[in-house]
């Protein structure tokens, strides 16, 4: 489980990163922040997605 849970939060870290970058000041100035509106949906569903599973792993192995 510790594997999986240090993978689920490198994942975390990085999508906040993007997140937090694709939302910047430098962002507005690239005219990428139109790619904000599409991607920020996309970097939530899988922060859900990801915390999901990791609640699901850690059920199981506490049913087992």
């Amino acid at each position: 489980m510790s594997d999986v849970k240090k993978s689920v939060d490198y994942i975390f870290h990085g999508l906040d990163a993007l997140d937090i970058l694709l939302c910047s000041k430098e962002a507005e100035n690239l005219n990428v922040r139109n790619i904000v509106g599409l991607l920020h949906p996309l970097i939530e569903d899988a922060k859900r997605r990801a915390h999901t599973e990791v609640t699901a792993r850690s059920s199981s192995k506490d049913n087992d």
